[in-house]
């Protein structure tokens, strides 16, 4: 993670925590700090555990996004040729393929299902 992202991360989970907080006031992360302090003391610590789960969720979506460097814009590129036919074909090869490949024993089987 480069640095540029990692503030940038760390910004993002400083608002998304006050916001969460029902804190009205935003400030640095030793404000923070010092609010969420006082808040776990208390009895709701399962509550704020799943406030602190959700805000960095939402941080986490917010500032380090999924890129698929494969592929532009996530998407595969498709070929006009392919057909629904072709992926059938594609399937029944490669299931005969797998069948050929775990006949061991049987020579006259094997022999079978390679021809095939």
């Amino acid at each position: 993670m480069t640095e540029e992202k990692a503030s940038g991360f760390d910004r993002k989970l400083i608002q998304e925590m006050w916001k969460l907080s029902d804190n009205i006031t935003i400030g640095g992360a030793e404000e923070l700090d010092r609010y969420l302090t006082t808040m776990i003391t208390g009895n709701d610590l399962e509550r704020q555990i799943d406030l602190f789960d959700e805000a960095l969720q939402t941080a986490c979506r917010r500032s380090l996004q999924n890129t698929n460097k494969g592929h532009k814009n996530g998407k595969k590129k498709t070929v006009p040729w392919w057909t629904d036919g072709l992926t059938t074909k594609h399937k029944q090869v490669n299931a005969c393929r797998r069948l050929y490949q775990r006949t061991k024993n049987d020579e006259v089987l094997r022999e079978y299902r390679k021809q095939k």
